[in-house]
């Protein structure tokens, strides 16, 4: 019996649709409550004044959610479950997306539906997509991108690059950092090699000089760097400016964890690693509330522990190479830019579309490939024996 997504898209669906009228009409989500009532109350003031305070990240990636919702505002007046309905489609959609960037990636239709479960049901992928936040916009046009990015890697459709770039753009609108898949794209065009040669000196050279000169505009420019002091001088700022600041809250980093010169660089890496798996780290639980947190990161402690088990399979795979790459890019930027756990969970669920359509049964897939080595051998050995027969 051949195998159907069409279940796992309904399924995402209404879990995501029991979770937006549960957060409407009941009890808040754990990502509800805050951010999400205050872009609400934004959106409805730009409807009505045309304006919002300017301390209200109108000119950053907020400012594009919130300017969205007021036009979802004036269209078809203060309906908050509209616009958050609007969001579950999306966030379903994007769930359909990694299914068939999963599909892409590895040509196997059982290992694409097994990626769609697991996006399905995802505890924050599934929660982001049934509240007014950001997230799930960028889910969507993320999970577009590694879509067109594997159509270009893969299987050598050149166009695909110019749409890769789209929604890498339309995520920027979102949020600034997601500029850095381009960093990441630049850095795999310079170590992996897209038909299997290896690279010469001058097309390295060219992808490093196109990479510096792609950072340069945009520090000239401004453009993705809005959050971030308006260029790279004033992202080096804000971050010493926040990391030199006491970190508050029961979900702060420990202190010894601060980025304050030049000779705490060792510590990046330790920020990487409370970036992916915290708050699952010991010294990081401190209340029961801290327990939800810990069952995300548990996922990212799967995931990455089959990505280690794998990594000869990994870095096979060119096209799944690239990505991981990428994946690498984004989770180093946001690093830096978070001092808390809680703020680190929602940051990472923004690249859940790279790490979900990595996230596969390697050991099924592998024993599918030899079980279809074995069977294309077979088929040789009696093509031989056909023709010496005769």
């Amino acid at each position: 019996m051949k195998k159907s997504v069409t279940p796992v898209i309904t399924v995402a669906f209404l879990v995501r649709l029991m979770l937006l009228i549960i957060n409407t009409y009941f009890i808040n989500l754990p990502e509800s409550g805050k951010d999400d009532k205050r872009f609400e109350g934004l959106a409805w003031d730009w409807t009505i004044t045309g304006t919002v305070p300017a301390d209200a990240f109108t000119e950053s990636g907020a400012g594009t959610f919130i300017k969205c919702g007021a036009a979802i505002y004036s269209a078809f007046g203060r309906v908050p479950f509209f616009w958050a309905f609007i969001l579950v489609c999306m966030g379903t959609w994007a769930v359909y997306n990694i299914y068939k960037a999963t599909y892409l990636l590895w040509s196997d239709k059982e290992q694409a539906i097994r990626a769609g479960w697991l996006a399905a049901f995802f505890p924050e992928f599934a929660m982001l997509s049934s509240v007014l936040l950001r997230e799930v916009v960028m889910h969507f046009f993320l999970s577009l991108a590694v879509i067109s990015l594997i159509k270009f890697w893969k299987y050598k459709n050149k166009f695909s690059i110019i749409t890769f770039l789209l929604y890498i753009g339309v995520c920027t609108l979102f949020h600034s950092a997601m500029i850095v898949a381009l960093a990441g794209f630049g850095l795999a065009i310079v170590l992996i090699s897209q038909d299997g040669k290896k690279k010469s000196v001058f097309y390295k050279l060219s992808a490093i000089i196109l990479v510096a000169g792609g950072l340069i505009f945009i520090n000239y420019t401004g453009i993705g760097l809005s959050k971030f002091g308006g260029s790279l001088t004033g992202a080096y700022d804000k971050f010493q400016s926040s990391e030199n600041k006491d970190a508050l809250g029961s979900a702060a980093y420990p202190d010894w964890m601060r980025i304050t010169s030049l000779t705490d660089m060792w510590k990046i890496p330790v920020r990487v690693i409370a970036f992916l798996f915290s708050p699952a780290i010991p010294f990081m639980v401190k209340t029961v509330s801290h327990l939800a947190g810990v069952l995300d990161a548990m996922f990212y402690f799967y995931m990455f522990f089959a990505y280690y088990k794998n990594r000869g399979v990994i870095k096979k795979n060119k096209t799944a190479y690239v990505l991981f790459i990428i994946s690498m890019a984004y989770a180093f930027v946001f690093s830096l830019g978070v001092s808390n756990f809680g703020t680190a969970i929602r940051h990472r669920s923004k690249i859940l579309p790279l790490f979900l359509v990595l996230a596969i049964d390697f050991k099924a897939l592998k024993r599918k490939q030899i079980l279809k080595k074995k069977r294309m051998q077979a088929l040789n050995e009696k093509k031989l024996q056909i023709q010496s027969s005769k």
